[in-house]
């Protein structure tokens, strides 16, 4: 019998979070010591990116390790067709972890082709018959009403806890908890007040987890990786949205905690994305170099050494197939970002470029004034799109013709 993982591992994904959450001067860092305790315990990477502000996308590239343009798992065709592939949570299970995913209903589910591969997919969903749906509709309506936003969020932890509990001492796990933003139908997500809401109550589930681990003597083996499928901003204006590209949205937390007498403690400076995470988890559970080859992303951590990052990251976004408006939600966009630069590429043919050095809120336009320099980001992002495996709808399915000529986001 092959030796067992040395590390137990949870993945614990926040639909959003601010990128600044375990930082020193975080508004909520007073109220809540697991931030300082993760700061102090893990490893901080400064420069996070969503591979796409949607939750379907992002996750989608949590479990494979792909970028959107190679998994398809977009708002354009929302199923993983995950068979065939190599996932994170199936590479996990040869190595001789058992697997498990807590999510809400809806993005990660069983129906969109998340629960290929993987031990036991947990969802909290609706009952069978229609009185029960309507009990919990009431239910919703009523926790809304006295804010009571995270009570998704605590029957998730509960119910990790009740799986993990049916397990042998000894059994590695691999655990991914994702904890929706807000409930269902909840209006003005923007909002200062709403956001930090949220972030209160995604510390205080942060802070229940891990406790509870601690209580069950299985913190002291456990790898964390705490991520979010978007990012979130506390000054937002009253009345104001913020762009799905927008820095503070496609910027996230991104933390590793490894058990001792692993890295600890300071920052990390280079780009990261989610698709990282997939070739770095299994790096710390044994993977073979040849089996990490497979996967798009870099390991971050090797041993006390963290990698060099790439010079740019994308982040995708895709509109709906049945979308009929024409705003920036039927177009295509991708934005490039550079440590300089911020450039947005649009299927209509517009571009957008920003220097973040000078003007961090993003308010000059500078295509036209930089035009050069927006030519040479254009070309960076159309060879990044060559290099990859792109996604092929499946016959049959019901994504228009243009939806299958525009997947790298051509104009429609």
């Amino acid at each position: 019998m092959s030796k067992l993982p040395k590390y137990n591992i949870l993945v614990l994904c926040f639909d959003r979070a601010p990128f600044d959450w375990f930082e020193a001067s975080f508004v909520c860092a007073e109220e809540f010591p697991i931030l300082h305790q993760l700061a102090r315990e893990g490893v901080r990477f400064r420069y996070a990116y969503t591979n796409a502000p949607e939750t379907l996308a992002a996750g989608a590239s949590l479990w494979t390790g792909l970028f959107p343009a190679s998994h398809g798992a977009t708002t354009e065709f929302p199923h993983l067709a995950a068979r065939g592939r190599r996932t994170l949570p199936g590479e996990l299970h040869a190595l001789g972890y058992r697997t498990a995913a807590f999510v809400p209903t809806g993005e990660w589910s069983a129906d969109r082709g998340f629960a290929e591969d993987i031990d036991d997919l947990i969802a909290n969903g609706w009952r069978r018959t229609w009185m029960e749906r309507a009990w919990d509709a009431g239910r919703q309506r009523l926790s809304r009403w006295l804010r009571r936003q995270d009570r998704q969020a605590q029957r998730i932890n509960l119910a990790f806890f009740r799986w993990l509990d049916r397990m042998e001492q000894g059994q590695p796990f691999f655990a991914v908890l994702h904890y929706p933003a807000d409930a269902p139908g909840a209006e003005n997500l923007d909002s200062p007040s709403r956001v930090r809401s949220s972030v209160v109550e995604s510390s205080q589930r942060l802070q229940d987890l891990v406790r509870a681990l601690e209580q069950r003597g299985r913190w002291e083996n456990t790898l964390l990786a705490v991520c979010a499928v978007r990012g979130c901003a506390l000054d937002v204006a009253p009345g104001a949205s913020l762009d799905p590209l927008s820095e503070p949205v496609v910027r996230i937390p991104f933390l590793l905690r490894v058990p001792a007498p692993g890295p600890a403690g300071f920052v990390v400076e280079e780009f990261a994305q989610l698709t990282d995470l997939a070739p770095t988890l299994l790096w710390w559970a044994g993977a073979t170099e040849q089996g990490l080859e497979r996967f798009p992303g870099r390991v971050l951590l090797r041993g006390a050494i963290a990698t060099k990052g790439p010079e740019f990251v994308v982040v995708e976004e895709y509109r709906n197939a049945t979308s009929l408006t024409t705003g920036k939600s039927s177009l295509r966009r991708r934005l490039l970002r550079t440590r300089r630069y911020r450039f947005v590429w649009k299927s209509d043919g517009t571009v957008e470029l920003y220097d973040v050095v000078s003007d961090p809120r993003s308010t000059q336009d500078l295509a036209w004034v930089a035009p050069n320099e927006a030519v040479a980001l254009q070309a960076k992002l159309f060879d990044w799109l060559a290099a990859q495996d792109l996604f092929q709808l499946p016959i049959g399915a019901t994504a228009s013709s243009p939806e299958r000529l525009g997947r790298l986001g051509a104009r429609s």
